[in-house]
Formats: C-alpha cells, sequence, structure tokens
C-alpha cells in the first residue's frame, strides 16, 4: 500500500513528465448523419534514426495536425503544450517552470466597456472581434466583398431550455369540426312564406391547452387556456430564489397579490398583476402592482338567512296579472268554484292553434262595445288560477299587451256574468249572453271611457324579489313602508292610507304584497282616493318608494351583476374558502352559492369582498403596493411600514356624477417589541401601529350633474315612405273627406343635413333622409291631402312632452295650410267601410291569401304571415276617384288596421289637432321658430317665400293638462288644404323630422312642492322646454361657448375650447343645449316650479362647490326683454333634495344674460361631509337656505322654479344650464393602536389595548364606516 508521502510524490513525477515529453488525447464522438466520418489520414513514416517509441507505434493517428480529434489548433500538433525540441530544450526544474508562468490578465476597463454594450444590446462585431484585417497588399482597389442575391436562408428554428431542472407537462386538445345540413320540403308550403329548401356549412374550432411545469431549477410555469369559456386564459410564471439571495421571489400573471396584514392595513386577492420578494440581511421588501377591473366593494351576511332592504318604486307594480272579477262590486263574492271559463286571443301575427275558436265578447258596462277574435280556452292550474273568495284571476305568466281575455262565472247570486249588463249586480239581467271582457288590446277603452272591461286590471301587487321570505314574528324581523322620495315615512297620511299590516297584505312564501287600495290621486297636500293616472298610466311617474327590510333563507348569497373574474375574496368565520370546492360563483349574474349546506350556519358571519365592473367597462383601477420591514434587534425588535394606493382611470372629458374616477392612498407604520424580560420572572411584548387613508372622490376635479345635453326626450316618425299611407281628411278639409290618389305620391330621398338645418352639427355632405309629399290639386277631385304614420298600435304615453315639432320646406310660395295632429284617427282611409259590404268592418289589407281577392278565406288569406304573391299593396280606392295599390313591394304586410286589432276603428278622442283643423285655441298654436321672433302661422298658413326649411314647434303645455287625453297616443296625421280663394294647386311638402319632444324635467306646474302645498293661485303656468343652436333661432346667439363672460369661462372648463371641439368632430357647429323656463299668469304671490327625479340618488356631498348658470329675461328673442325686467319682484329658486327637506339657492332675476350661480357647500360639524349651502358667487341678492332635514349624499330631485312678489311684468322666461360640482374633498381617515401583553411564567397573562379607528378610514378591501370605533 502506497503512503500519501509517496503517493504525492508519484503525483509530482506525472506532473514533471507531462512537460518533458509529448502529449496525446484520446476521445471518441457520438455519430451525426449531417457531418459523416473524415477518413483516416495514413500515418507519417517513420524518420530514418528515430529512437524507439517515436515511430508510428508511438503516435497515434488522431494526434495528426489533421484529424477530427485536435481540441486546440497549434503550430505542431506533437506539442500540446509548446516550447522547444525536447531533443534540444535544457532540463529545467519544475519550480523553474511555475515561476514562469503567467496568470490570465483582464483588462478592467475594457471589461466594464463590454459589459455595458451587452447589457444595453449596443455590442458590435468590432467591440467582440476587434479591428478587420488589413487589406492585402496590391488589392486595394480590387478588395471587395462577395455578395449573393438569393435571399438569405431562414434560421433553423430552435428551443433552448436549461438541461437541468427542466420539466413542462403540456396537454390539450385542439378540435375542428365540418358540419353540413340541409333541410327539403317535399310538398308547397301554405301558411309561411319560405324557400322550398335551405342548407347550412358550418365550422366549428376548439382550443384547450394546459402546460404546467418548471424551466429551470427556479422558474414555474403554468397555463391554462381554453377558448371555448369566456375569459378563461390563465398565465403565471414564478421565480423562487435560493435563500441567500436578494430577490427571493417574483411572480407575474394570475396570482395571489397579498401583504403581510397587519391590525389596519391587508391586501390579499388573486388577480393579474406583479409580485416580488426581496430580502437583504434583516430587511425584507414586498412590492405588488396590478391593474383591476372593477370597483372594490364589500358585504357581509349574517346566517343562512339574508337581510336585504329592498327599494319598489310605486310604478312597479306586477303588470299584466292580476285581474278583479267581481268588476267592483263585492255582492258578487264568492265565485262559485269551477265555474268559470277563460279565453285568451293572443293578438299575435302569425300565431295560430286548432283549438281557437272566433268568438265576439262585448263590455259588461257598455255592450256596443265589442271584440271579435279567435279566443282559446284556458286550463285551470295550469295557465291560471282564481281566487274565488276574493275574485282574483291570477295568469301564470305574464300577458302580452295586445293579448284580449274575456271570461264568463256564476256569482253569488247564481248567475252568470255574460247575462249581466251593469257593474252593479243588483240590477236586471239585461245582457247579451256573450263573454265579458276583462283584458283589451292595448288595455285602452275600445269606445268610449264609461267601458269597465279595460279597467280590471289589479295594479297593486308588487314583488318583493324573493321567495320564502321569513314571516313577520312581530319582534321586528320584518319591515315595510311607504316613503316620499326624500325617503320619510308617508304611508299614514295617505288617502287612502297605506301602511303595513293594515292596509298591505304579504305573501310571504311567494314573496308578493298587495296594496287593498292604490295610490291616490295628489291634490295639494292631500290625496284623493282615485287612482293617480301618473302613476297608473303606461309609462307611469313615480312618485313614492315601498321600502321592504326582510330576511330570506337562502344557501345562494346575492352580491350584484358584472363582477370581476377571479376577484373575490370569501371568508366564513374569518376562515377563507376556496373558489369551486367550497362555493360557486357566477360572474354575470352576481350569485355566490355555497356547496355544502351546514357550512353556513345560523349564527355564521360570511364577508365577500369583490370587484365589480360597471357598465361599458369603464372602471378600470391599478393597485401599487408595498411593505418594507426591518429587525432591529434580532427576535426583539421590529420595524414596519405599508403603502397601498389604488387609482382609477381618468377620463379624458369631465365624467358625470354617477361615474367618478377615483384615488384612494393607505400608508401605515408599525413596531413591535417581542419577549421583553423587565425582570427575571416578567416578561413583555408591546406593539403600536398608526394608519392613515387619504380618499380622492374625483381625479378629474369636476363633474356633471346635468348640463341639459341629454334632457330632450324625443318620439319621432320615421321619414321612409312605406311607413307613412293616405288617410281620412279632417272635417275641417270639405269637400271630400278622402284624397284623391290621382293628386298626390310619398316618397323618400336623401338631403343634406347642412341644407335642412345650417346650425346642424354635420360634416359638409352629410345627409339624412327626407319625406316627399308631391300634390296637385288640379288633377285630383279635393283640394286637401292627408297621410299619417303610426307610433305605436297600442299608443304612447306623452303626457309629459311639451314640445310638437317639424321642419320642413315647400317648393316656393303656396299659402296653402297646414294641420297636423295627433291621436287615434279613423282607420278607414278610403271612406269604403273596410273590404266589401257584407264585412263592413274588416281593413282592406294585402293579407288575402293566394288567390289575391279579400274575404275567401282561401289558403294563407289572414294568417298574419307575408305570402310571396301578396305585398302588392292594399287597394286604396275612394268612391268616384282614381285607386291605388299602398305598400307594394316593401316586405312587410301593410293595412288600413293602423293599430292591428283586425277590425276598422273609428277616432278616438285622445290627443289634439294644431293648425286649420284645430279648436279655437289650437288653430294659430304653429310657430316658426327659424325665422326672428318667432311668428306664428295663422290658421297654419305656410306663406314662405323661399324654399328653405323651416322648424316649426307647438307648445303642448296647455293640451296636455288633460292628461287622459294623452296617455295613448297612437298615430300622427299630416294635412295639407289649398284654403278657399287661394293657395296653390301644384307644390311639394318636404318633412326632414317629425317629432314629439319632451324632457327628462317633468312638465311645469302651479304652486309650491313644499310645506305650502301645489295649489293654483291665479293662472300660473309654466312650459319646460329644451333649446338649442341648432333647432332654435333665439338661442343660436345666446349659446354659451359664444357668449363670453361667465358662460364661455364655464364652457371652456368642462368641455374645452370650441375650435377643438370643431376639429374633433369635423363640424364648424358645436350643438349645445339648454333649458328655457317660460311663465305666465305669474302675479303677485304666486310660484311655478318643475322637477328633475333621478332614478338613484346623487351624492353631491364629494365637492366644495355647486355651481350652474342662469340666463335672465329671455323672453325677448331679439335682446334682453322689452324692457327687461331687472326689479328682481322674480326670483329663480334651485332645490337640492325632496318637496320637504332641501337647500334651496334664491337668484332674484335683476340681469339680462348669462351669470354663473356657484354655491360653497360647507362642513359645519367637522364629519368631512358638507351640511350646509352658502351662496359663494352670483347676481347680488342671492341668498341660500335650507328646509327640514336635508342630506347632500342623497339628493333624488332638483327643483327649479319662480318665485312672484308682484304682478307688475306676469310673463317672461329664463334659461339654466351646467349643473356641475368642482373642488373635490379629500377625505382624511385615520386608525391608531397601542398594546402591552404581560406573562409571568408559569403563573398568569395580562395586558391591555388601546384601538381607535375614524368614520373616515378606509382601505381598497374594506368600506368607510360612517362611525367612529374605539376599543
Amino acid at each position: 500500500m502506497a503512503t500519501p508521502l509517496r503517493r504525492h510524490a508519484l503525483f509530482l513525477a506525472a506532473a514533471f513528465a507531462l512537460v518533458r515529453a509529448p502529449a496525446y488525447g484520446q476521445w471518441s464522438r457520438p455519430y451525426d448523419p449531417d457531418f459523416p466520418e473524415e477518413p483516416a489520414s495514413e500515418a507519417p513514416a517513420a524518420q530514418p534514426g528515430a529512437p524507439a517509441g517515436e515511430g508510428t507505434t508511438a503516435t497515434p493517428a488522431a494526434a495528426s495536425s489533421a484529424g477530427p480529434f485536435l481540441l486546440l489548433e497549434r503550430p505542431d500538433a506533437l506539442k500540446p503544450l509548446g516550447g522547444a525540441d525536447a531533443s534540444t530544450r535544457p532540463a529545467r526544474d519544475f519550480s523553474e517552470v511555475l515561476q514562469e508562468l503567467k496568470g490570465l490578465s483582464v483588462d478592467q476597463q475594457r471589461w466594464n466597456r463590454v459589459r455595458e454594450k451587452v447589457d444595453s444590446g449596443k455590442l458590435t462585431e468590432a467591440d467582440e472581434f476587434g479591428p478587420p484585417p488589413p487589406t492585402p497588399s496590391g488589392l486595394e482597389d480590387n478588395y471587395i466583398i462577395a455578395g449573393s442575391s438569393e435571399p438569405p436562408k431562414p434560421p433553423t428554428p430552435e428551443v433552448e431550455l436549461p438541461t437541468y431542472g427542466t420539466s413542462l407537462s403540456i396537454t390539450g386538445r385542439k378540435t375542428i369540426g365540418f358540419s353540413f345540413s340541409e333541410k327539403r320540403y317535399l310538398n308547397e308550403q301554405k301558411t309561411a312564406g319560405r324557400p322550398a329548401s335551405s342548407n347550412l356549412i358550418d365550422i366549428e374550432q376548439q382550443l384547450q391547452l394546459r402546460m404546467q411545469g418548471k424551466v429551470g431549477p427556479k422558474i414555474t410555469v403554468n397555463v391554462d387556456y381554453d377558448d371555448t369559456k369566456l375569459n378563461k386564459q390563465d398565465i403565471s410564471v414564478v421565480y423562487q430564489g435560493d435563500p441567500n439571495e436578494v430577490v427571493q421571489n417574483a411572480s407575474f400573471g394570475d396570482i395571489d397579490l397579498s401583504l403581510p396584514s397587519t391590525e389596519f392595513v391587508s391586501y390579499n386577492k388573486q388577480l393579474f398583476g406583479i409580485r416580488v420578494d426581496l430580502k437583504y440581511k434583516r430587511l425584507n421588501a414586498i412590492f405588488i402592482g396590478s391593474r383591476t377591473k372593477g370597483q372594490t366593494k364589500a358585504k357581509q351576511f349574517k346566517g343562512n338567512t339574508q337581510l336585504i332592504t329592498q327599494d319598489i318604486l310605486d310604478i312597479n307594480y306586477i303588470r299584466r296579472r292580476y285581474y278583479d272579477l267581481s268588476f267592483g262590486d263585492a255582492r258578487r263574492l264568492p265565485l262559485q268554484p269551477g265555474s268559470e271559463s277563460v279565453f285568451l286571443s293572443r293578438q299575435a301575427a302569425g300565431q295560430t292553434n286548432i283549438n281557437e275558436v272566433s268568438r265576439t265578447a262585448d263590455d259588461l258596462s257598455v255592450v256596443t262595445s265589442t271584440f271579435t277574435g279567435n279566443f282559446v280556452e284556458l286550463s285551470r292550474g295550469v295557465d291560471y288560477t282564481i281566487d274565488y273568495v276574493k275574485g282574483i284571476l291570477t295568469f301564470r305568466n305574464t300577458l302580452d299587451a295586445n293579448a284580449v281575455v274575456a271570461v264568463n262565472f256564476v256569482d253569488a247570486s247564481a248567475r252568470t256574468i255574460a247575462i249581466q249588463s251593469s257593474t252593479d249586480s243588483s240590477r236586471p239581467a239585461a245582457g247579451t249572453g256573450r263573454i265579458k271582457l276583462v283584458k283589451t288590446f292595448g288595455d285602452v277603452q275600445i269606445a268610449t271611457t264609461t267601458e269597465s272591461g279595460y279597467q280590471r286590471e289589479l295594479k297593486t301587487f308588487y314583488s318583493l324579489g324573493r321567495s320564502q321570505v321569513l314571516r313577520d314574528d312581530g319582534r321586528g324581523n320584518f319591515f315595510l313602508r311607504v316613503l316620499d322620495q326624500n325617503r320619510n315615512n308617508v304611508g299614514a297620511a295617505l288617502n287612502p292610507r297605506q301602511t303595513y299590516p293594515e292596509t298591505i297584505e304579504v305573501d310571504f312564501e311567494n314573496g308578493v304584497f298587495q296594496l287593498k287600495q292604490p295610490f291616490g290621486t295628489v291634490i295639494g297636500t292631500n290625496t284623493s282616493p282615485t287612482p293617480d293616472p301618473e302613476i297608473y298610466a303606461p309609462t307611469g311617474l313615480n312618485k313614492r318608494l315601498i321600502q321592504a327590510e326582510f330576511r330570506f333563507r337562502l344557501r345562494t348569497f346575492f352580491l350584484e351583476p358584472n363582477l370581476v373574474l377571479q376577484s373575490e375574496v370569501v371568508l366564513a368565520d374569518g376562515v377563507r374558502l376556496t373558489r369551486n370546492v367550497d362555493y360557486f360563483i357566477d360572474y354575470e349574474s352576481g350569485f355566490l352559492t355555497f356547496f355544502n349546506d351546514d357550512r353556513i350556519k345560523t349564527d355564521s358571519t360570511v364577508d365577500v369582498t369583490y370587484e365589480v365592473a360597471p357598465f361599458a367597462g369603464n372602471a378600470t383601477e391599478s393597485l401599487l403596493g408595498g411593505r418594507v420591514g426591518y429587525e432591529l434587534w434580532k427576535d426583539k425588535w421590529k420595524i414596519g411600514s405599508t403603502l397601498l394606493y389604488q387609482t382609477g382611470a381618468k377620463t379624458p372629458s369631465v365624467p358625470s356624477i354617477n361615474e367618478l374616477a377615483k384615488s384612494l392612498l393607505v400608508y401605515e407604520a408599525d413596531t413591535q417589541f417581542t419577549n421583553i424580560r423587565l425582570a427575571s420572572w416578567l416578561t413583555a411584548t408591546f406593539g403600536a401601529e398608526l394608519a392613515q387613508s387619504r380618499s380622492n372622490p374625483n381625479l378629474s376635479k369636476r363633474a356633471l350633474v346635468e348640463n341639459m345635453e341629454g334632457v330632450r326626450q324625443d318620439d319621432a316618425a320615421s321619414l321612409t315612405d312605406s311607413f307613412w299611407q293616405p288617410s281620412q281628411n279632417p272635417a275641417a278639409a270639405a269637400p271630400g273627406n278622402t284624397s284623391d290618389p290621382a293628386g298626390f305620391t310619398i316618397t323618400s330621398f336623401d338631403e343634406q343635413a347642412l341644407v335642412i338645418n345650417p346650425n346642424a352639427p354635420a360634416k359638409p355632405g352629410e345627409t339624412q333622409r327626407v319625406l316627399k309629399f308631391d300634390y296637385n290639386f288640379a288633377n285630383a277631385q279635393s283640394t286637401a291631402v292627408t297621410f299619417v304614420y303610426s307610433f305605436s298600435p297600442t299608443g304612447l304615453d306623452f303626457t309629459q312632452k311639451t314640445v310638437l315639432e317639424l321642419s320642413m320646406a315647400q317648393d316656393g310660395q303656396s299659402d296653402n295650410e297646414l294641420c297636423v295632429a295627433l291621436g287615434g284617427f279613423d282607420e278607414d282611409a278610403d271612406g269604403d267601410a273596410g273590404t266589401n259590404a257584407q264585412n263592413l268592418n274588416l281593413p282592406d289589407t294585402e293579407d288575402v291569401g293566394k288567390d289575391g281577392v279579400p274575404n275567401t278565406r282561401d289558403e294563407g288569406e289572414g294568417d298574419g304571415i307575408l305570402q310571396p304573391n301578396e305585398d302588392i299593396g292594399w287597394l286604396y280606392d275612394p268612391a268616384g276617384k282614381s285607386t291605388r295599390r299602398i305598400g307594394a313591394g316593401n316586405g312587410r304586410i301593410d293595412s288600413e288596421d293602423l293599430n292591428r286589432n283586425g277590425r276598422l276603428d273609428s277616432q278616438d278622442l285622445s290627443g289634439d289637432a294644431f293648425g286649420f283643423c284645430g279648436s279655437a285655441a289650437a288653430k294659430d298654436s304653429i310657430r316658426d321658430v327659424t325665422a326672428a321672433g318667432s311668428p306664428l302661422l295663422v290658421n297654419g298658413k305656410m306663406n314662405f317665400t323661399t324654399s328653405q326649411y323651416h322648424t316649426l314647434q307647438v307648445s303642448l303645455a296647455s293640451f296636455t293638462a288633460d292628461s287622459s287625453r294623452w296617455l295613448a297616443v297612437k298615430q300622427v296625421r299630416v294635412t295639407i288644404r289649398k284654403p278657399a280663394g287661394g293657395g296653390d294647386n301644384d307644390n311639394i311638402f318636404k318633412l326632414g323630422r317629425l317629432s314629439v319632444t319632451g324632457s327628462t324635467w317633468q312638465r311645469g306646474q302651479p304652486g309650491d312642492p313644499s310645506t305650502s302645498g301645489i295649489k293654483t293661485v291665479a293662472q300660473e303656468a309654466l312650459t319646460v322646454t329644451p333649446v338649442n343652436n341648432v333647432d332654435n333661432a333665439e338661442y343660436k346667439g345666446r349659446a354659451i361657448q359664444t357668449a363670453g363672460g361667465d358662460a364661455s369661462e364655464v364652457f371652456n372648463d368642462l368641455y374645452g375650447s370650441v375650435a377643438e371641439l370643431q376639429r374633433q368632430s369635423n363640424s364648424s357647429n358645436v350643438s349645445e343645449q339648454a333649458l328655457q323656463l317660460a311663465w305666465t299668469g305669474l302675479g303677485a304671490g304666486t310660484t311655478v316650479f318643475t322637477r328633475r327625479v333621478f332614478s338613484r340618488a346623487i351624492d353631491v356631498s364629494q365637492h366644495r362647490a355647486f355651481n350652474f348658470l342662469v340666463f335672465g329675461n329671455a323672453n325677448d328673442n331679439t335682446g334682453c326683454g322689452a324692457p327687461p325686467d331687472v326689479t328682481g319682484e322674480k326670483k329663480l329658486f334651485l332645490r337640492a333634495g325632496s318637496d320637504k327637506d332641501f337647500f334651496e339657492v334664491q337668484v332674484p332675476l335683476t340681469f339680462c344674460g348669462w351669470r354663473k350661480v356657484s354655491i360653497e357647500q360647507r362642513d359645519r360639524n367637522g364629519d368631512q361631509l358638507p351640511d350646509a349651502w352658502v351662496v359663494g358667487g352670483g347676481p347680488a341678492g342671492s341668498v341660500a337656505v335650507s328646509s327640514g332635514n336635508p342630506n347632500l349624499q342623497q339628493v333624488g330631485t332638483l327643483v327649479a322654479g319662480v318665485y312672484s312678489s308682484s304682478a307688475t311684468k306676469t310673463s317672461g322666461a329664463l334659461y339654466i344650464n351646467e349643473f356641475y360640482v368642482d373642488g373635490p374633498i379629500t377625505r382624511v381617515g385615520t386608525a391608531e393602536k397601542l398594546e402591552a401583553q404581560f406573562t409571568v411564567p408559569g403563573w398568569a397573562n395580562f395586558g391591555g389595548k388601546y384601538r381607535f379607528v375614524d368614520r373616515n378610514y378606509q382601505t381598497p378591501t374594506t368600506v368607510v364606516s360612517n362611525q367612529d370605533n374605539l376599543s
């Protein structure tokens, strides 16, 4: 065995021999088909006189200079270490060799330069390989670089992955599916227009990919992609550092973003973002960043029942499901069980049922009001249920508005309803024997308002929105109240009284409650028991809220719709639950469902934080955060600090008050002493933390409350000729009540928008559709022509409309007269009383079947489907005049039947007419607002001298006061008449717009909505109208962007310069709109007003100032009054709140033109919430007052009106515009903590803690509590 010393000696000898003798190496390499083996070179012949061992046997062929295994190129392959020839080199000691060897030397400056260029990507070939070699001598002029015209070959695809520690698992599938289907019909279709055959080729592709694993020993990759699921594109990359590295962890993608929790600051959500953990000696740091997709909200649920508060509008009753069969007479009750028959006529085109039977039903009160149609008998328990005691018919599903329902039953007097003829059951049986109507077509009367059938719907049922409601235990677990718009409890003061449980019944199992009587009509400060027509109109006017507070059993909790994917954190009793393991969440609907019912007990607390993405996805937020900690005394003393900053995406324009981009900054500092020995028998732990939050409610500095641009609400007629048809002339158009088709044509064409209105915000060359009526009375047997357009078969609610407006032109002066009427008109356009003498009530129609002849009941007739051969138009053939087919080739069924009920109806009593065919008050009601001074068209005479377009308006305020006539307006009718002894026989009437206009502000009313009540003192009236610089000539010079002064300054602050807006819209016209309040009859002590009711209350308390513009003395179109009223006897008032609780500013109208009114919102109690209004700027004499207990956080209504203290000038007008807030109030909250814990080992633990969180403190995962918390 060799000793260690000997082993060292052998090693030195071998090393010395290596220096003295040539060295050789032999390797093998793998076979590569791209690089075939080179043929072995022949060994050199032995040199004469060579010593033994130096011939061919001593020198391997692999050592040849041409061999493939030479590691380094050198002059002599036999001398890998260089040096002189062994035969001539003198022998030296090994130590001498070591002394001559030189170490590796590096130029540090050159190293740094190259390293910097490598890091920045600027390393050049010259830097890496040095300068190019010099040009060979003699070739200076001919030294070129050879090139090639061929494109370079693409590099070989390659993927380089570290071989050590790499392990990837990739699974997935890609599917491509093809399908072909064809449908052929063996026989000709007889009841529907469709092709004989059809085919479909469909290609469907799907890709699912899942990749998991590691790239190298430190990087973990996770990819989950599925294009069959919405937003299923998850990716995460995680770098895990070594324990001694500075970067401990770096994560990117869909990961858990969390910071170590302190008492007041924590964050833990799964989002798409980045997280970095750093550690250096005793310093630890964590940084996170993410771009969230919504607003953070939080909800807490107690137990397996949920307590919710539901606000239900008084107009949101359950429609078309509950009907009264007692006809208002309780003596008919109870009905005999099982005696009823219920019939339904669907009135839907194209829907047929073999069980339908043609029946005629009439009205109980007016037997001459009948309906004939195809009815099907419904089944009890399947289609409906009936309460025989209360006489209530309940349909399983909501009925269509056009459906008709008729019934027959036996009442308590053992008489059928069919033989009765009055709602009074004591009257003798004198009925027709027909079934009785309880629902009419469109829910309107057939002929007269004295009918009872159309009034049978019970509009007193409301839904709580939840079933399985816990029954009222009498200990406060159920509340139901009727509130006004300021949320005051007013149910007991109403007439009839609306209080639970006295006059409101609740079905807890089904979640439905019923008012015993409907809401009454408001009269002054009181209400009458007559049902309020404004609430129960087809488009109701909200006046009250019904607030319900209750609990219902659940395993599913509702958050709110449109949640951000994977943004939720769910805690049950403080334990975080796992998605798809403990619960399931539907992000679109907002429902959270627990899999294990026992997981949530009756006393459990469920806390959920989540993000919701509002409409249009405009609430993207960014989050930045970090925590830094340092250990000052190992295991004894630590300090730390956390910072979180969450901010929304600031919009380029001024946002609405309900769409603010907010920011929240939260920061804290904390320290902790652990296990500090105070004595040999006593240790202590101390902790302290101080946190602060700063919430900025509006990054844009300003917010729009009401800029008047969107207040205009139009119901416009189509300008496509196929939607218009001839109609009977009004009686005032005599002689002759029908238009002669030889004297008119109806067409449509495209007109330049700037020709129709030079002020329109349109681009040059932009066009719009125009309707053209070409008439020639010389060729006709009449001197009037009438056209009609149907707004709706069932009618539209125009009770809140204020202006009828049309833009028209004609070919030069005609002096013909115009009449425009709104209502429901005689459908017998040609006066032939129907299709033939045997069916006098059937309208002319295209739906005549295969033979093209009406009333033959042949194949396809009356089926409501347009067959290929039917689109020929209906025959318009007035007696003694020419004929024409109306509506041919337009692809839809045309008919005289404007309301689609299958019969010809005469003119109803709705609406009114304006112009020559109107009443005495309406004959001169059409005004030309295009011309200076807005002159009236006397008797509707169109005495225009040019062919330019004119905008005509009719103020509807005085005509719509009788709301019952304007609840269901079906059509608009336009009549042109040549007056006797004048006018023009041949002309063209062009219609560029026809609309009925209202606004989001309610119709003007007399009186004061405050505690003094609403009452008329004299003949005061207020007209509320949107005006703009496009349609209203008098406003063009008053638009705020060109008015200068306060108005232009406000416009620039809110919208930017006019030049920039013109550039963006590519139009020289910039549209701007205001709201005009015009009053008449305003004597001493009178008041008029209008309201703007918000769909949900707005919060104006987050800003320092509330501002708006007012234009005084706007009644004179040419200036500022004649002369202007600057006495101050008229005052504008603006209220924010409700009828009884409000802040109010009063502005005396002592000026002409625009003025800015600025109201400071001041905080008087120090809670960082404004609670007072003070005038900060405006006309002299402006003051601010308040009434009741107003709240700027819940402003449900704005009220604008005019006070009058004198009768000097009883009429006038003003404009109001640009209601906005500015100066956002940064809300600062603080939280602080001190605690100490003492331990006597083996004996006792004791301590104390001080903790205070003020009402304004919040974090990204919590909300403001609005109350201080001290513990």
